[in-house]
């Protein structure tokens, strides 16, 4: 049994019923000329059954998109990213309310949210990152004037960057606010990916090991997840069924350099629904 996708409280609706209502939002959406192609999934909890399927092109040959044909997760790492970093909290190697600068190496102590003239790098708790409270500018997109962000330079050509290259532009910048009082009911927050670069980073210098291996440790092997991937760890040119990601015009396979740059996850349908069904069942 699953939600009544149709929006309605309450109400529990079987698979013979939902699978041909999400057939015929797939067919609603893919049938946008914007869409070059989609997949969609679902399923229950508790494993007893899911269902997928897929419409469009997966890439510009014409190969049609199929529900196992892997794809690039671009934010929906950051799902992962969180995991790894509560597992790491369950394993008493990250306290989520401490100061990140005690998590940090030395060149990252201080500097990173500098507003008003006063630095307040030290108020930044792992929470404040993971909720995206801490008012940081996001590396990826923001720039000072007369320059150019990264995603923006990305769509001019393929350009690898480091994350220390990232901290040097958000340190250039101004943050949108003090970080957020979370004893709130509304703390403010703003969505950045610099909270995740820093993340990752914190992953690491807890654990002495890579975002890979952490990965890999903590969620791939427990949890089955055979099709989930970094880009480091199979070349893009031997993935002959990777579906095509696209910046706005342009295919992001042709930005290899780019992709390993993001870091962020390939996986397939299925493995997308495993991961999801453990986080939401604990």
């Amino acid at each position: 049994m699953v939600p009544d996708v149709s929006g309605g409280a309450g109400a529990v609706v079987g698979l013979d019923e939902v699978a041909p209502r999400l057939g015929r939002l797939l067919e609603k959406v893919s049938s946008d000329r914007k869409v070059r192609h989609i997949v969609l999934g679902a399923a229950a909890i508790d494993g007893s059954w899911e269902w997928s399927d897929a419409a469009g092109e997966a890439n510009p040959d014409g190969t049609p998109m199929a529900p196992d044909t892997p794809w690039f997760l671009a934010s929906v790492t950051k799902l992962y990213i969180a995991s790894v970093v509560l597992r790491l909290h369950e394993q008493g190697l990250i306290d989520l309310d401490a100061p990140i600068p005690g998590y940090l190496p030395d060149e990252l102590k201080t500097g990173l949210h500098v507003r008003d003239g006063v630095d307040r790098t030290a108020e930044m708790t792992v929470t404040h990152l993971l909720a995206h409270a801490t008012g940081l500018p996001d590396s990826l997109v923001e720039h000072r004037k007369g320059e150019r962000g990264l995603v923006t330079e990305i769509e001019a050509g393929d350009v690898a960057f480091t994350f220390e290259e990232a901290v040097e532009r958000i340190r250039s910048l101004t943050p949108h606010f003090h970080p957020s009082d979370l004893t709130r009911d509304r703390p403010k927050v703003r969505y950045a990916d610099t909270n995740y670069q820093l993340l990752m980073v914190i992953a690491e210098q807890a654990s002495g090991q890579s975002m890979g291996e952490l990965h890999r440790r903590l969620l791939f092997e427990p949890l089955g997840l055979r099709q989930t991937w970094f880009p480091d760890d199979q070349p893009l040119d031997e993935v002959g069924r990777l579906a095509t990601s696209w910046l706005g015009d342009w295919p992001l396979q042709d930005r290899p350099m780019a992709l390993r740059s993001l870091g962020d996850l390939f996986s397939t349908t299925g493995d997308v629904m495993s991961f999801g069904r453990a986080l939401f069942s604990g």
